[in-house]
């Protein structure tokens, strides 16, 4: 059974989404106290992440569909597989600069600040922005659209990268033959397994490093706390003294959680932006969480999920052990 099978039969968190706007059409300011950065799918009343697990990874295989080739994003999953009609949130304040194509579904690419851009495919037709919006983050883009090939397959691909278009990628002269067509925006989505280039060197990005260092920098020490996404397959859950790969840290006695609890966060650590993984073991996530007003423990913010595997037999997704929400 798979960390994902294990977490299907719990319950999940319920989040009041009210309170910090979540899924808001309307353009608001955001508080300097929130993250800038947030997780890119929510179901109506829950936080973002919650409910979902990714089951391709960035730099992960496809099998099923897509054997041989690297995942340039993340392909974010109901925990029941289906995730038609799930909101799609902007990770970030940024602009609109493409909506169109047809993925199966809309493309919606926006621009950030420090040259990212963010990208969503597989939406409903009816989307809720334009061309030339400006975004907040937590504002609804649209829905995951139900695909009408095979329902079960219904999720949202989502990539973060430092190009619009590139010309050996989605531009001019894109290699290996991989491209949506002449300068393209949305690009191919995958690429070759035994290309000598990895998707990070071409300007992809691991997306839950960027939205984990850059919600950081701004969650910890304030009023940001991390929730258990859901009742996980053992209610200990390990932790250390310190980061485990570093000198002098030491494992502790396990920690009881349960869906819903709550932990005032103190540090966060992710790997690099650019990690450059083939499997869900490039991902790399850990919450320094407050368990009493004088301690505070590392834990691992992520699991591997088998529930699909690269053709090594190595599991290409993750499920999410803890999440960032933000008091309102």
């Amino acid at each position: 059974m798979t960390v994902r099978d294990q977490l299907l039969t719990r319950r999940t968190v319920v989040a009041a989404a009210a309170s910090i706007g979540l899924g808001s059409s309307v353009r608001r300011r955001v508080d300097a106290a929130e993250p800038v950065w947030s997780y890119p799918l929510a179901w109506p009343g829950r936080i973002p992440g919650d409910g979902f697990f990714i089951k391709h990874g960035f730099g992960c295989e496809n099998p099923s569909y897509y054997p041989g080739l690297r995942h340039t994003g993340e392909n974010w999953y109901g925990l029941t597989e289906n995730a038609a009609g799930a909101d799609v949130l902007a990770v970030s304040d940024g602009t609109v600069v493409y909506a169109d194509y047809d993925y199966p579904g809309r493309v919606v690419i926006l621009e950030h600040t420090g040259g990212l851009f963010s990208v969503y495919g597989h939406l409903d037709y009816g989307l809720a922005v334009a061309v030339g919006d400006a975004i907040v983050r937590g504002e609804r883009l649209g829905a995951v659209l139900a695909r009408p090939d095979e329902f079960a397959r219904s999720h949202l691909h989502f990539e973060i990268r430092t190009f619009y278009l590139r010309d050996e990628v989605n531009g001019d002269h894109p290699l290996h033959g991989f491209t949506c067509g002449y300068r393209c925006p949305p690009g191919p989505g995958y690429w070759p397994l035994d290309a000598p280039e990895h998707p990070a060197d071409l300007g992809w990005l691991n997306p839950v490093h960027v939205i984990a260092r850059r919600m950081s920098a701004h969650a910890a020490g304030n009023a940001a706390k991390v929730v258990v996404a859901s009742e996980i397959s053992s209610p200990q859950q390990p932790t250390w003294s310190g980061l485990p790969w570093r000198d002098g840290s030491i494992q502790l006695e396990g920690i009881e959680i349960a869906s819903g609890d709550h932990f005032r966060l103190t540090g966060v650590k992710p790997g690099s932006d650019a990690a450059r993984g083939r499997n869900a073991a490039g991902y790399r996530l850990w919450y320094q969480i407050e368990i009493r007003s004088d301690e505070a423990v590392w834990a691992n913010a992520l699991a591997p999920d088998a529930s699909d595997r690269n053709l090594d037999g190595s599991p290409a997704g993750i499920c999410f052990n803890l999440l960032p929400v933000i008091d309102g």
